[in-house]
């Protein structure tokens, strides 16, 4: 199962994987995995950027 975490780096708090989350999706080629988990860990970053908790 493909795994990601994002920390927020002021608190240390768990961005993601957070509760009820959909899980990574799986990719032939290991680089398509990681260009995939960097754009979507920036998204999340702006998402908490934009609306903290």
């Amino acid at each position: 199962m493909p795994t990601l975490k994002v920390i927020r780096l002021s608190d240390d708090r768990v961005i993601y994987p957070f509760q009820g989350h959909a899980d990574m999706p799986f990719f032939d080629e290991a680089d398509d995995a990681q260009s995939y988990a960097e754009r979507y860990g920036w998204q999340l970053v702006d998402g908490d950027i934009a609306v903290p908790e």
